[in-house]
């Protein structure tokens, strides 16, 4: 939902989705230097100290009134206290620093399979285990 307010991800880019388990997160293919500097902005995560734009606000209406949530429930003040304080997030996040380190077969697998060592740097606030998947989608 969120993605589609974005002029870019309106476009006719080739895209695709990696499930995890909050939704899905798009990915592009190619983008252009052009394409890049649009999406160098952040967007709010709620929490009590998240600062949106009316616009912004709209869009994380959209996204909880489609999932049957409210904002409120994001407001705690339990032990996660920390994890919904709210704050900016990047719109793109680029992994670096790739390295294929070893490969072989997985000698803990029951039946034949291969397996992989990578190496790659995230920024904060990135999904590792999201890449992995990504990398090895079917």
């Amino acid at each position: 939902m969120c993605e589609k307010s974005i002029p870019v991800c309106r476009s006719n880019k080739e895209t695709f989705t990696t499930e995890y388990a909050c939704g899905s997160l798009l990915f592009f293919k190619k983008l252009t230097d052009s394409e890049r500097k649009q999406l160098t902005g952040t967007f709010p995560y709620i929490g009590k100290g998240m600062d949106a734009t009316p616009k912004e606000r709209a869009i994380i209406d959209a996204v909880l009134a489609k999932e049957k949530l409210s904002a409120e429930a994001f407001m705690t003040n339990t032990h996660t206290d920390k994890f919904f304080s709210g704050g900016q997030r990047p719109l793109l996040m680029s992994i670096s620093d790739v390295q294929l380190l070893e490969t072989g077969n997985d000698e803990r697998a029951k039946e034949p399979r291969k397996k992989a060592t990578l190496s790659f740097t995230l920024p904060k606030g990135a999904y590792a285990t999201v890449v992995i998947k990504h990398l090895f989608r079917a």
